[in-house]
């Protein structure tokens, strides 16, 4: 009986190696699966964010930044809006009823800009506005429902899309970095309107 056991045809060890491998193929499948998600990477064709020209230190860097809402993710979807490399940088500007974003480095779904004012202990408060850019755009132009006011600081914030390409504070989330777990933003300040042309694209 034993002789016969082992007398298989090279036909039947395949099968055999075949069903072992789908085995030992789908127990890593779900193995990775049970891995937490790694912070999603990219560089879109340009260098990473930190070596930019344009991007200014913030007068504290040790400050911590938090949001006024419960607009922060929860434990359980909090990896899926981890990035790194992301960038947005705003330059100061004349108050007026747009923002201008001059660098800009998205993940490859792309993002939301949104405009905040900021309020004391470096809350970020109301979204004055929101565009949504995709991965290849590099500056913009962000129309606000309510204007800047000059000499006061404000905020641009990137947030991830939850696939409906319509802004929602509740539904779309502040993009995470990777290193810092900190929001994705960059801060200006603002200066009397000029006689300069609008931002308009």
């Amino acid at each position: 009986m034993a002789s016969r056991i082992l007398e298989k045809t090279p036909g039947q060890w395949v099968v055999v190696a075949v069903f072992i491998a789908g085995f030992l193929l789908g127990a890593f499948a779900m193995w990775l699966a049970s891995r937490q998600t790694a912070p999603l990477s990219f560089d879109n064709g340009t260098q990473q964010a930190e070596t930019s020209a344009e991007a200014r230190p913030r007068e504290n860097p040790t400050q911590k930044y938090t949001f006024a809402s419960a607009n922060i993710p929860t434990d359980s979807v909090r990896d899926e809006r981890l990035v790194l490399g992301a960038r947005v940088v705003a330059p100061d500007q004349s108050a007026g009823s747009s923002v201008r974003v001059t660098d800009l480095l998205l993940p490859p779904e792309g993002a939301w800009v949104v405009v905040h004012e900021i309020g004391p202990n470096a809350v970020f408060l109301n979204a004055l506005g929101a565009r949504r850019y995709d991965a290849n755009v590099r500056e913009g132009v962000v129309k606000l429902l309510r204007g800047t006011e000059p000499g006061r600081q404000y905020a641009v914030v990137l947030y991830h899309d939850d696939g409906d390409r319509q802004f929602s504070l509740k539904k779309d989330f502040p993009l995470l970095d990777a290193q810092s777990h900190e929001p994705v933003f960059d801060l200006f300040t603002t200066t009397p309107p000029s006689q300069e042309t609008s931002h308009e694209e």
